[in-house]
């Protein structure tokens, strides 16, 4: 009778065993599964935005962004650097600069601000237009806008209609929108 009651015990021990394994071995692929859909929530995290300028939502998630979100950035930034008077360059420039990611920021800073010190010390004012606004996803993130501008020095016409082309290049971190490159050709 002792010999059956010890042989019970031995075998729930061994089923109890076996059981804890079990539950350990669950617990550990769960919490795999949890850092696998942690480490994806911010790509998988979709942003809803109403622009300024736009009637309409506009969604950014993770390293993406509607084609509307993207052309109302283009005019924003457009409108920051080509319509101002001497009043309002420095801040608008300032607000530009805000936009540009860390790494590049120190490459622009210094001739958006000595510009907008001339800017200011000339009297100039600038007028734009947006002739057109051309956005390349693949192989790498750019915005191509056309633009028409005329500057005018003490309210005098000086340069009008001229042409030039911003290809401003970009990313997208976790909705946020990054300039990384400026540049503007002549036409």
């Amino acid at each position: 009778m002792f010999l059956n009651k010890y042989i019970n015990k031995a075998s729930n021990l061994f089923i109890e065993n076996r059981l804890l394994k079990f539950i350990v071995v669950v617990l550990a692929i769960t919490q795999v599964l949890s850092y696998c859909q942690l480490a994806n929530l911010k790509n998988s995290e979709r942003t809803i935005l109403v622009p300024i300028g736009l009637n309409e939502q506009v969604n950014v998630s993770g390293k993406t962004a509607d084609l509307n979100y993207l052309s109302a950035m283009a005019v924003y930034i457009t409108t920051l650097k080509y319509s101002s008077t001497p009043r309002t360059v420095m801040n608008q420039y300032k607000m530009l600069l805000t936009m540009f990611k860390t790494d590049s920021y120190d490459a622009y800073a210094q001739d958006f601000l000595l510009s907008a010190q001339k800017q200011q010390k000339n009297e100039v004012t600038y007028q734009m237009r947006i002739n057109d606004i051309d956005i390349k996803i693949e192989p790498e993130s750019i915005l191509i806008i056309n633009i028409t501008y005329s500057k005018f020095i003490f309210k005098e016409p000086v340069d009008t209609d001229k042409r030039l082309r911003l290809e401003v290049k970009f990313e997208i971190n976790y909705g946020k929108f990054a300039i990384k490159e400026f540049k503007e050709v002549k036409l």
